[in-house]
């Protein structure tokens, strides 16, 4: 207990301090009254604990006031508001892509301004686009404007960013790459082996399930689509989608099963401690992850010792060793979440299963079975949890996720079946893509599952309630209340909390039959099915479609502006066994267009590539080029006239005039327009064309009817005419679109047309991706939800 009063008293006093910033006489004041009580003569057991409580409490004071010096001329943070600036310094952490732009973190050590140079040091958060993307180390120097951190409503962006050492901001900077590396080369090495095992997981997975995967093994906090990030916080799911304690455990455990057969009981041990030390290094120390790693080494070196580890003591002990090393985590809700949720474990847990334990033998039942008893435990837990993490996740993020336990109930179980046999695929895909890939098509099936039950909680109206954000003192209240419930609540010894319960043999067996059951029905389901599909993926506000023939040759045109959104719909669209596309056609360089282009190699081969002109437009659009090159794939240039047969589908271009071999990316009218057929089916996809191409193509005397128009330019009002309408006739058009965007796609005189048209309109804005399937003489559509009409 006495390491527990510590601890508390250590938090207490760094909280202290940031309530009443006391002056530094005041806390030498304070130490030595306390150190006086302590060896005043007489003095009884009682009043020295008192003593070395407050001794504690004002090392706590001390340790919050020395991580919070006041600003020097050669802290990077002074310059904040005092406009442009240039600086050098070295890229300190890996990118973090963020839709179309990225995050990096860079750390300066030269500062110009008007009034000279200085060596400075700090971290700025650097916004920019998101091609070039930059290596960690790479030595950049930097001109704009550094801005100090806003305090956003319900959440202190502040505090967030200066847990981590960064004081400043800097969005639109011009970037220069310069010769050299910076920061440590192990950290560089780190990094390098990273990207190695990303490539991996992206070579053996299709996206989003890659994205999940690297998020459960490596902890990439920026693997998913903003979509399904939000699909995850709303089904109460975010500690699946990144490194968690239980992941940690479930790895140790496995690890610990394993080495029995291989090696001494120590030396197992000792080994683990030791895998676990890379394992930090690798997915990097955030508070989850160390908190697990601190209590999971003190258990090992207590066995070591012939002692049996007390769970409360080693928890307080990673809070008071992660807080000394960095004071400003206290204010971190991901240290705040990670801390209660394994004390949950420890004091909640064992309570609600005794509870529920009596509970059901008072009705006469019991959860027996190896499965029956990890649900019932995966539910117990949960609820545990959410109970104890609710004034937190009130008070921060002013949401309450509903229906968190069921969802967690339904994903929890599987976990163990992604971990360490996801570990085991990504090594393998190393050395070994192929056995990768054959572990990975295993791996797939939990993966999607955890995927599906997200989307499926989000998309119930009342899963997630949002609720105004409680105050410190609601949020104290409550966990009062909850401790007084705790009180009464009958109690057992406790189970470990990082030993998961373990299914038998024959429950392997069965589930092992379940799920290869269930993958050759996929795989039969997915299977080319004689029709033409084309599916108008739901990118944002872009343009992305796929043409899947009726023998399962593959064509994607154009990649909209995000590269993980892109990747999501390819995944969901295509069978999750393939890795190859036929072609892959670009109308132009835009880089709502091009923008999702360039990691598309990374998992896909691309067979060849068609290019309406030049990708010199923007830096996705030349990002799209390299990866090309690398892939040692040579564009073809096309124009009117040319014609492309994939298999039984033809695609003719009717414009542009001739070959491009420079382009304007701002100019839309040099955009492809193609018309794609098979049997007496039409379709014309006009890229972003305006009223100019359509009158040419109108006068050109080629036949413009088609069944199915795609709309150009996401509904702009400069296309899409009343007599180019006429011209072709369309019984259905698809606008591409992303929900209110600021450019007010589609236009409402372009809806007023269409309607007066009588034509269907399909937006992805809406209904989100458009699969539209033929046989060559009828057409049938299916949307990916049903069709909501937008708030104006």
């Amino acid at each position: 207990m006495t390491l527990i009063y510590l601890a508390i008293a250590w938090a207490a006093g760094m909280l202290l301090a940031d309530l009443i910033n006391p002056s530094w006489a005041a806390l030498g004041v304070a130490g030595l009254w306390a150190v006086c009580i302590a060896l005043l003569e007489g003095a009884t057991a009682w009043r020295r604990r008192a003593a070395l409580l407050s001794l504690v409490i004002l090392a706590g004071a001390v340790r919050w006031q020395i991580a919070h010096p006041p600003l020097a001329p050669d802290d990077l943070a002074y310059y904040n508001e005092s406009g442009p600036v240039s600086l050098e310094g070295y890229v300190a952490s890996d990118p973090r892509p963020r839709q179309t732009r990225q995050q990096v973190v860079i750390h300066a050590e030269h500062l110009t301004t008007p009034d000279g140079q200085v060596d400075v040091s700090g971290s700025v958060l650097l916004t920019t686009p998101l091609y070039p993307q930059y290596l960690l180390g790479e030595r950049v120097s930097l001109s704009g404007s550094l801005e100090t951190p806003a305090i956003l409503e319900g959440f202190d962006y502040r505090e967030y960013l200066a847990s981590q050492g960064i004081g400043s901001t800097m969005r639109g900077a011009r970037v220069h790459v310069l010769p050299g590396s910076g920061g440590s080369r192990l950290a560089r090495a780190i990094s390098r082996m990273r990207a190695r095992l990303r490539e991996t997981i992206e070579l053996i997975m299709p996206h989003p399930e890659a994205g999940l995967l690297e998020g459960i093994m490596l902890g990439t906090d920026h693997s998913l689509p903003a979509e399904l990030e939000e699909a995850f916080r709303t089904a109460g799911l975010t500690h699946i989608v990144v490194i968690s304690g239980y992941n940690v455990s479930i790895l140790l455990q496995a690890w610990f099963l394993g080495s029995r057969q291989m090696m001494h009981r120590w030396a197992g041990l000792i080994a683990g401690i030791a895998m676990l030390s890379v394992f930090v290094l690798l997915v990097g120390p955030s508070p989850p992850v160390m908190r697990a790693a601190i209590m999971s080494g003190m258990s090992v070196f207590a066995l070591l010792m012939g002692r049996r580890d007390w769970a409360p003591a080693s928890l307080a002990f990673s809070a008071l060793l992660m807080t000394a090393a960095n004071p400003l985590l206290i204010h971190s809700v991901s240290f705040q979440l990670s801390i209660t949720a394994t004390l949950s474990l420890i004091v909640l847990q064992p309570r609600l299963a005794a509870w529920l334990d009596r509970l059901l033998k008072g009705a006469g039942s019991s959860a027996e079975g190896h499965l029956a008893s990890i649900l019932v435990e995966s539910v117990v837990a949960t609820c545990a949890a959410q109970l104890t993490t609710l004034p937190l996740a009130w008070a921060h993020f002013g949401q309450v996720s509903l229906l968190a336990v069921l969802a967690n109930a339904l994903v929890l179980p599987v976990q163990s079946l992604i971990l360490v046999p996801g570990a085991i695929a990504v090594v393998l895909g190393t050395v070994a893509p192929v056995l990768g890939r054959a572990l990975g098509y295993a791996l797939w099936l939990p993966l999607r599952w955890t995927i599906t039950v997200a989307r499926t909680v989000q998309a119930i109206p009342w899963a997630s309630l949002a609720v105004p954000h409680l105050p410190p003192v609601g949020a104290w209240a409550l966990y009062g209340l909850l401790l007084l419930w705790i009180w009464r609540l009958p109690a057992r010894p406790a189970r470990d909390p990082s030993t998961p319960s373990r299914m038998s043999r024959e429950s392997w067996v069965v589930l092992g039959w379940l799920l290869s059951v269930v993958l050759l029905w996929t795989a039969a389901l997915a299977q080319p099915d004689g029709r033409l599909h084309v599916y108008a993926l739901d990118v944002g506000q872009g343009d992305a479609l796929l043409v899947r023939t009726p023998r399962g040759r593959v064509v994607l045109i154009d990649g909209g502006p995000d590269p993980l959104v892109l990747g999501s719909r390819l995944g969901e669209a295509l069978p999750f066994w393939e890795h190859s596309l036929d072609l892959v056609l670009v109308t132009h360089a835009d880089s709502d267009h091009t923008g999702g282009l360039a990691p598309l190699s990374s998992h896909y081969r691309i067979a060849g590539a068609i290019h309406g002109g030049s990708m010199e437009g923007n830096s996705a659009s030349q990002a799209w080029e390299r990866e090309l090159k690398a892939a040692a794939v040579t564009p073809v240039l096309v124009s009117r006239g040319d014609r492309i047969r994939i298999g039984e589908c033809l695609m003719t271009v009717l414009h542009p005039e001739a070959p491009l071999a420079h382009n304007d990316a701002q100019d839309n009218d040099r955009s492809l327009v193609i018309l794609l057929e098979y049997g007496q089916f039409r379709m014309l996809l006009t890229g972003d064309a305006g009223r100019a191409v359509e009158d040419d193509l109108r006068n050109a005397g080629t036949s413009l009817r088609a069944a199915v128009l795609k709309v150009s330019h996401h509904g702009a009002a400069t296309a899409t005419s009343a007599e180019f309408m006429a011209a072709v006739h369309p019984q259905l058009a698809v606008i591409s679109v992303g929900a209110e965007n600021w450019y007010g796609h589609p236009a409402p005189e372009v809806l007023q047309r269409l309607a007066e048209a009588d034509v269907t309109v399909l937006r992805t804005d809406e209904v989100g991706t458009i699969a539209i399937a033929t046989d060559g003489e009828r057409f049938w559509v299916e949307a990916a939800r049903p069709a909501e009409p937008l708030t104006e």
